[in-house]
């Protein structure tokens, strides 16, 4: 018969006191270590903020600042892998050689331009470059096309562009002239002033070219006087027109003048201009940055007569009945019977 151990009494074991000064040993531990982690990240931050000024100091933009936050992270982690960038492919407008001399108004450019825009083809424009006399970019010039009709130019009701800041155009491809002006056609203005002339592309060259053609435009002539009138209106409004080369479809307009008024129109190219006061062409030739002095006379308005005051026709005044006496006898209106 087997006996069994005798049950061992139920109690709580203590478990063994620590070594002396374990707490303490633990708490140091762990502090050392939160040290050295935040140790750890300001060293790591100071490093990246060093790589990535670093990078945008030394003239490499964007892509440097991206080759140092992957030289950092590669450095960092084994787990960080990056490809270098590329650079996105980008083309520069050629280097447009305006002309330096001479007087010509237009000429061909040869460019090595790439015919390609943003990766896309350049679609072929007219593409104009308006310089002065030194080479200068025209900035603001108007550009008008339009078509011919015998000896005359007739340009579109609007300006079809009009040159930047780099003193460029493009307009849609066309083998009639071009027109350059300082102001825009066929429309009252208070002022028509320009400081360059206005000027035809006569030989514009349809390309891809950033500037296909080049023209160069001269200083500017002027027109100046006084606005009188025949008899005396001063509160009549007049217009004045000045065609351009003679040309109808191509007029600037003043108005808004009256008696007395000054007026200036400059931006003009040399030749024979005509100005037309109410009915009335002057023909006024100017040179190339010349002015010339020419008053006009306007015709007043004719004066209304009057209208004649007109009386009515008076009507007949009725008249009185005659009062019969009575010691006469009426007349009879009527017609006798028979047998009377």
């Amino acid at each position: 018969m087997t006996h069994l151990p005798p049950e061992m009494p139920r109690r709580r074991i203590e478990p063994l006191p620590p070594p002396p000064e374990a707490f303490e040993t633990v708490l140091h531990r762990a502090r050392a270590r939160r040290y050295r982690r935040l140790s750890t990240v300001v060293a790591v931050t100071g490093v990246f903020l060093a790589g990535l000024w670093g990078g945008l100091a030394m003239a490499g933009g964007v892509a440097g600042v991206q080759n140092t936050v992957v030289g950092f992270a590669n450095k960092t982690s084994d787990l960080v892998k990056a490809d270098e960038p590329t650079e996105s492919p980008t083309t520069s407008p050629a280097k447009v050689v305006p002309p330096t001399g001479g007087r010509s108004t237009s000429a061909p450019v040869t460019t090595s331009a790439s015919p390609t825009d943003t990766g896309h083809a350049r679609m072929a424009m007219l593409r104009g470059l308006v310089v002065d006399r030194d080479g200068a970019p025209v900035v603001g010039m108007f550009v008008y096309t339009g078509t011919r009709s015998g000896g005359s130019f007739i340009p579109r009701a609007t300006p079809s562009a009009v040159t930047n800041d780099q003193g460029r155009y493009a307009v849609p491809c066309t083998d009639d002239p071009v027109l350059l002006t300082p102001w825009t056609l066929n429309e009252s203005r208070a002022a028509a002033t320009g400081r360059w002339a206005a000027t035809y592309v006569t030989s514009p060259k349809c390309s891809t070219d950033v500037a296909s053609t080049v023209t160069e435009v001269l200083p500017s002539a002027s027109v100046e006087g006084h606005v009188n009138t025949d008899k005396g209106c001063a509160d009549s409004d007049f217009s004045l027109w000045l065609w351009l080369n003679g040309n109808r479809p191509t007029a600037v307009q003043l108005g808004n003048l009256n008696e007395g008024d000054a007026f200036t129109i400059s931006g003009l190219p040399a030749g024979t201009h005509v100005l037309v006061a109410r009915g009335r062409h002057i023909p006024v030739s100017v040179k190339t940055g010349g002015h010339v002095t020419q008053n006009v006379t306007f015709s007043c308005p004719n004066e209304p007569t009057g209208t004649p005051t007109v009386t009515p026709s008076e009507l007949p005044t009725p008249t009185d009945s005659p009062t019969p006496d009575p010691s006469e006898s009426p007349t009879p209106t009527g017609t006798a019977g028979a047998g009377s």
